[in-house]
């Protein structure tokens, strides 16, 4: 029997491996591993035959350069709560879907502790598939939740 921490240090190794290979960063190959059903073999395979249209099917963005952070923006009002008040911190991924921290966050609260999801949390915007990365887990969901 394995125990959780087996399964943890296996899958990062997995990672490791995978994103040598791919040249994707390990963030980015743990997202595509998950999207692949952990078959590295089958996922190098797709990968190397169309790393453009399995990078959109996994949600991952093609530009990993510019990451996402929390910003006041000019003007801004948040699609789901409606508020638009001055200096409101806000987020968004690089698919640009950005909302108010406090929605943002209360949307990745409720995937975590009620639905149980945190490795492929889509970004809220309607129909958008981008996945909400590690980084941005950590900027936003509060230390309780982290473990999860």
């Amino acid at each position: 029997m394995y125990s959780p921490q087996d399964i943890e240090s296996y899958q990062a190794r997995q990672v490791d491996e995978v994103s040598n290979i791919i040249g994707q960063p390990p963030q980015q190959t743990a997202i595509l591993m998950r999207w692949g059903r952990w078959n590295k073999e089958r996922l190098i395979e797709q990968y190397m035959d169309k790393q453009e249209e399995v990078l959109e099917k996994a949600g991952l963005s093609q530009d990993e350069s510019t990451q996402p952070k929390v910003q006041a923006v000019d003007g801004f009002m948040c699609d789901i709560c409606c508020e638009d008040t001055p200096g409101m911190q806000t987020f968004a991924l690089n698919c640009d879907h950005r909302f108010c921290v406090e929605c943002y966050r209360q949307y990745l609260v409720q995937k975590i502790k009620d639905e149980g999801e945190a490795a492929r949390i889509r970004c809220p915007g309607e129909g958008c598939n981008q996945i909400v990365d590690s980084k941005s887990l950590d900027q936003l969901v509060p230390p309780e939740l982290k473990q999860r």
